[in-house]
């Protein structure tokens, strides 16, 4: 089982997601530039930008049998601990492992997020993550 796992100020707060997103988009750019040389334009590598991670989800009013057994929370928890570390402009720790291994492990400021409440009283969502480099 993939699990993503969400963490704040040092796992003080920590909520596991019901399951993984099945379309979590990870996206890297890098600042590349062009210039043009005698006989054709030439690349020249620019700056890694930060890492987006999204997805759009739903966090279930009722306990399903293949959610993970960690993802104890009411969905407006779960509204509550994105809109609680956003508001504090912290940044917050995306963690997604596999059985056999680390597939990411990123701190992040929360660039989106939206939600709303369906009429069975799920929460679907959408978020917008980009990548924080603590400076040293």
């Amino acid at each position: 089982m993939v699990e993503t796992v969400f963490s704040a100020n040092n796992r003080e707060e920590v909520f596991v997601l019901p399951y993984t997103p099945p379309e979590l988009l990870v996206s890297k750019s890098q600042n590349n530039s062009v210039f043009d040389g005698l006989s054709r334009g030439r690349g020249t590598p620019g700056t890694l930008q930060p890492t987006i991670i999204s997805f759009s989800n739903r966090f279930y009013k009722h306990r399903l049998g293949w959610m993970h057994p960690m993802a104890t929370h009411q969905p407006l928890e779960y509204v509550d601990f994105f809109n609680r570390w956003w508001e504090k402009l912290v940044p917050i720790r995306i963690t997604v492992t596999a059985p056999d291994r680390e597939i990411l492990n990123m701190a992040v400021l929360i660039d989106n997020f939206e939600w709303q409440m369906h009429k069975t009283t799920d929460i679907l969502y959408s978020i917008s993550l980009k990548e924080y480099k603590f400076i040293n």
